[in-house]
């Protein structure tokens, strides 16, 4: 069977950009989840409304 080359290295560069952002999706969900980890002061895995606030003044995220 003939490929064509153009469709074939198309497939590859797909393939490896997917797995870069597969990469990157889980390098974002265990930073989240280092930090979840952190401001969970009661480790219920569960924040009460103390906790995220307290969260996110910390993480210096703005809160209006």
């Amino acid at each position: 069977e003939l490929t064509n080359p153009e469709e074939s290295e198309s497939a590859k560069l797909s393939s490896i950009e997917s797995t870069k952002a597969a990469a990157k999706r889980n390098a974002y969900n265990e930073k989240l989840w280092a930090i979840f980890q952190v401001i969970d002061l009661d480790g219920s895995r569960k924040l009460d409304k103390e906790e995220f606030y307290v969260g996110l003044k910390e993480h210096k995220v703005k809160i209006t």
